[in-house]
């Protein structure tokens, strides 16, 4: 059976306080629910006492009202928890609870829906993404319903999140998935069209300011021939160039890839990031050097339809998968950018370098935008094109500087 208790929320809000929240507790989960009281950590220590017997406060204090309604809440909490007994869900708890913030507008509910329905499609890192993004906006406005993110209300986090000393990259990121919320929100009739806060002349997410994220010709061949000093370097190294040679093959797909994508001479798959949306396949010739840069790492295995790699194992949840992956492209990018010191490339390398290196060699080889763009698995053109600004811009300088060496020409 779910219980109920008082918790404190130790996140000190702008008044010096603490909110109190109603934790509910059912087999392995528990969910938060705030409450309109904050309190210091010893104001909140005291009322625990009184609640249970063990002190008294004075009469007609502010104490008093705030304890009475905590013990409102928590005895209506602890009540609906008894009376669902073996039926309880946290669906039905939300139903009846007064003070539930799990209402259909709350930003918190519709960012768990959101959350619970990526988790139960596979996709845990979007989940985690989206979790991130939660936490962020709730730190900063933790009852916040859908109907109080107005322009102002955008402006506002966005200052907040500058001042927190989040990047620019990650604010761009958390108010991406807001707005993803928020369209979510609109296609339910949750919140009026009319009140759409985001896009020209409205609030623009700030856009990741361009940086360069491909290697030039002259570093990939330097890293091509550079001998690792450690098997921990050769392996980083070794998949770096097998993201490259696989059409900039995302990590997670790589992992991903089973026998069966191997097929006559081609790699052959579906991105996982759009599969759902965009389910076609990706054919990756397999050439010379990525055959063997595969043979040297892939891990033969006994089974129906095993794995190439051996960074995850068939028996992981969706969970362990993705942690596992994350600690892979963790540990890669280390020693990546060690190489990249020791050859003091332009760059810090991670493995997102080699996905646009591929991009940005296949346009100086003269391969069209659109067969980048389907080599990539991308959904459209326009996603491609950021991929290769960097590229552009540096073309750009160096036409500008082949113009402004005029004088050369008259020698």
């Amino acid at each position: 059976m779910a219980t109920a208790k008082l918790r404190l929320d130790k996140r000190i809000k702008a008044n010096g306080q603490y909110n109190v929240k109603i934790a509910v507790y059912h087999k392995d989960r528990k969910k938060f629910y705030a409450t309109k009281i904050d309190l210091s950590l010893s104001d909140f220590d005291q009322i625990q006492k009184v609640l249970k017997g063990e002190s008294r406060l004075r009469k007609d204090s502010d104490k008093v009202r705030k304890k009475d309604l905590l013990e409102e809440r928590l005895h209506e909490a602890q009540s609906i928890c008894e009376n669902l007994g073996n039926r309880f869900s946290y669906f039905k708890f939300n139903e009846l609870y007064t003070d539930s913030k799990d209402k259909a507008d709350s930003l918190e509910v519709l960012f768990d829906q959101y959350i619970s329905d990526k988790k139960s499609k596979g996709k845990i890192g979007t989940a985690v993404s989206y979790n991130n993004a939660k936490q962020s906006i709730l730190s900063y406005s933790p009852n916040a319903s859908i109907n109080d993110v107005t322009i102002s209300f955008l402006e506002k986090y966005k200052s907040y999140m500058e001042t927190s000393g989040k990047s620019r990259t990650t604010i761009g990121i958390y108010l991406r998935s807001l707005r993803a919320i928020y369209n979510e929100a609109v296609r339910h009739s949750l919140v009026n069209e009319v009140d759409y806060p985001f896009g020209k002349g409205k609030f623009t997410i700030p856009a990741p300011k361009g940086r360069k994220m491909a290697l030039e010709a002259e570093e990939l061949v330097k890293l091509w021939e550079y001998e690792p000093i450690s098997e921990a370097e050769k392996r980083a190294r070794d998949f770096f160039w097998i993201s490259y040679y696989a059409n900039g093959i995302n990590f997670k797909d790589l992992i991903l890839l089973r026998e069966s994508n191997l097929l006559r001479g081609e790699i052959v798959f579906k991105r996982e990031k759009i599969k759902d949306s965009d389910p076609k396949l990706i054919h990756v010739e397999v050439t010379e050097e990525l055959e063997a840069l595969i043979n040297s790492n892939r891990v033969r295995r006994i089974g129906k339809d095993p794995l190439v790699f051996d960074i995850i194992d068939e028996s992981d949840s969706l969970e362990d998968q993705n942690k596992k992956l994350r600690q892979f492209i963790k540990t890669t990018n280390k020693y990546l950018k060690r190489i990249g010191e020791n050859l003091e490339l332009s760059i810090p390398i991670t493995t997102y370098t080699a996905r646009h290196s591929y991009a940005s060699v296949a346009q100086r080889q003269g391969i069209s935008i659109g067969e980048i763009s389907e080599a990539l698995g991308h959904s459209s053109i326009k996603t491609t094109s950021t991929y290769l600004n960097g590229f552009a811009k540096e073309q750009r300088r160096r036409n500008a500087r082949k113009t402004a060496d005029f004088k050369s020409l008259a020698q």
